[in-house]
């Protein structure tokens, strides 16, 4: 009788622990997000033919959020060939949850950075210098269910840098003096970053950055000015600008020198330049450099000097480009 007993406690108090089981499923599967039978569908289009944010190679993503707290909920894969959704829609294939707001954001170039596991931090992937990609990011727009991502609010992306292209040339004082070549223009750490963090609006410079061992150097190897007044690139950056950079540049520069008919290099670091960036039309100093602008720096080398024009110029490969998203049509 005592063994009956027992046997059936035993039974009792393991079938109490499969009902508190079920009932812990239960809370769970009422915590989680349901979902409805719509799902997020995206198409892509320029807000200009000559603005091209991303060309047909570059790479973007959008991240979805949820919650006051802006939790993480899904993301797409990684896209390209922004052209391709111009007029078919790119179907996500995430369902919007019901009951609920999502929040959207797209960054890009995604194959070149890293991203963290709550999508708060963009950061450069480690085999990628900073200051050498054009990192882009959306505002943040919302929708749900019953009132979706609509495409008269479209995620445009914009730049998070200010792009600066140096160009050097040689002065027809030059002609039949010196050739120059092997100019280097280097950047300070300080215009570099490698991070950046969502504040609910968007992604911008995260304020604890990881660390910058080098600044950066643009050079192309054995380049000579050889034709008189020709401008030859020496290199592209996308800068972190100070807030209160008052429209100006300092940069390290170095070139090397060797009289015409002779095999002597002569090496000069002209030390830490500085440069007043000017408006498009060349002559009203920019009082702030902003984000998502781009200015054109040219080095004009004279007989044992140079001068400097710094100006605004159009991005030429890089703009605006807009995301309508919307719920996939049923």
């Amino acid at each position: 009788m005592r063994l009956i007993r027992q046997h059936n406690i035993i039974n009792g108090l393991l079938l109490i622990a499969a009902v508190s089981v079920s009932s812990c499923n239960s809370i769970l599967e009422d915590d989680s997000l349901p979902v409805s039978n719509k799902n997020i569908e995206i198409s892509f289009t320029r807000s200009s033919e000559s603005m091209i944010g991303l060309d047909d190679n570059g790479t973007f993503k959008v991240a979805f959020f949820t919650g006051a707290d802006y939790n993480y909920y899904n993301s797409t894969d990684n896209l390209s060939g922004i052209d391709n959704y111009k007029e078919d829609a790119y179907d996500t294939a995430i369902p919007y949850p019901n009951g609920t707001t999502v929040y959207a954001i797209g960054y890009a170039p995604s194959d070149r950075l890293t991203v963290s596991d709550d999508y708060k931090q963009l950061a450069l992937s480690s085999t990628i210098s900073a200051g050498t990609v054009d990192v882009l990011a959306s505002q943040t727009e919302e929708g749900n269910k019953n009132s979706p991502f609509s495409n008269k609010s479209p995620l445009e992306f914009k730049h998070l840098l200010t792009k600066v292209t140096f160009y050097a040339k040689r002065d027809k004082k030059m002609q039949s003096s010196k050739l120059v070549h092997d100019v280097k223009v280097t950047l300070g750490k300080s215009y570099l970053i490698n991070k950046w963090e969502y504040n609910k609006e968007t992604y911008v410079a995260a304020g604890a950055q990881e660390t910058i061992e080098n600044d950066l150097t643009l050079h192309v190897p054995d380049q000579y000015l050889t034709d008189i007044d020709q401008e030859y690139t020496i290199g592209t950056c996308y800068l972190n600008m100070p807030a209160n950079n008052n429209g100006q540049l300092s940069f390290n520069l170095e070139a090397t020198m060797t009289p015409v008919g002779s095999t002597d290099n002569i090496k000069t670091n002209y030390g830490e330049i500085n440069v007043q960036l000017l408006e498009a039309n060349n002559q009203t100093p920019v009082s702030i450099v902003q984000a998502g602008e781009a200015y054109e720096v040219v080095i004009n080398f004279t007989q044992d000097s140079f001068t400097l024009t710094g100006v605004k110029a159009p991005w030429k490969a890089g703009g605006l480009i807009t995301v309508p998203i919307n719920p996939t049509k049923q």
